[in-house]
Formats: structure tokens, sequence, C-alpha cells
């Protein structure tokens, strides 16, 4: 009778060890999401053929089609609670991000970053310019927080396929 009970716990335990790295389909959806993050330098109205002109919030902005940096150099994404209640993303940059982020914000101090993004599940199915923060001081930490024109929910998404992008680099890149 001791040994078909002693089975049973084998195969429960064999279950369980099983089980417990299963996913659910959320948890897998979530895995599968990736992000663009693409930022973008104000430029001068006319005259050259490689800016473009937006509009983000109701506002009109020239930018340069090139962007000066992009989700490759994207270490950390979060979105953070703001003290009137509301919410912003914080983007961490490695090295080189922070770098092109300092000497960019130095340079061009008193214009716009327009910020592209695009997300989804496994596709980069939607395309957004989620904001244009004024640089007004220099990023030299390699930090950019701002409020993005997008809902919470939005914002998480970008995050979260932005933080899977950074996994998969670093673990592209790792000796």
């Amino acid at each position: 009778m001791m040994t078909g009970a002693g089975r049973f716990n084998t195969y429960l335990l064999l279950v369980a060890l099983l089980c417990s790295g299963c996913k659910t389909a959320e948890e897998r959806r979530n895995d599968k999401a990736i992000a663009s993050f693409r930022l973008h330098l104000e430029t001068n109205q006319g005259g050259r053929d490689s800016t473009a002109v937006i509009e983000i919030a109701g506002a009109q902005l020239s930018v340069n089609n090139s962007p000066f940096l992009d989700e490759t150099s994207v270490t950390n994404a979060a979105v953070v609670d703001t003290r009137d209640g509301g919410f912003a993303m914080q983007v961490q940059y490695d090295r080189h991000g922070t770098l092109v982020l300092d000497s960019v914000t130095t340079e061009y101090r008193g214009r716009h970053v327009a910020i592209f993004t695009q997300f989804g599940p496994g596709k980069l199915e939607q395309k957004r310019w989620l904001g244009a923060p004024y640089i007004g001081s220099s990023l030299t930490r390699g930090v950019l927080l701002f409020t993005p024109n997008a809902t919470r929910e939005e914002a998480e998404e970008v995050v979260r396929g932005l933080n899977n992008v950074a996994k998969r680099f670093k673990k592209k890149n790792a000796p």
C-alpha cells in the first residue's frame, strides 16, 4: 500500500514542478510585446527634404525624419506616478544612449525632441507620436522623463515592449 502512495506523491511532485514554469496566455502575450522608440530632433521649417511636419496634441512641429536615438540603446523603461496624480514615462539609456542624449540636449537646448513609437503584441500594430518634450537643460544622466500623449494602458504596453526589446539586445550583446 505504501508504494502506491509514494508513486502518487512522485507524480504529484512532477506535475507541480512542470506547472510552476507554465505561463498564462496573458503572460505569453506580454513576453511577445515589442516596441520601437525613436527620438527625432525639431528642425526649422522648410527647405530640407529630410524633414516632416507632424502633429502632437494639436500642435504642429517640424522634425528631422532620421532619429538620433532609438530603442537599441534603451536599458530600462517604466511608467511612474507623478505628484499631481498622473503618470509619466521614464526611459533609461545605456552608455552610448547617454552620450548621444547628453550631446544632443546640450547642443540643441531650446528645441523639442519628438518621440515616435510603434508597439503591439508580437507586431508593431500601433504607431504614434508620444510627445515632444522641450529641451530645457542637458540630460546628462541618460534618463528621459516625459508625459506621454497616451493612456496609462498604452504607456504600459510601450514600456513592456521596450523592456522586452532591451532584454533581447542585452542577451544578444552578452559575451
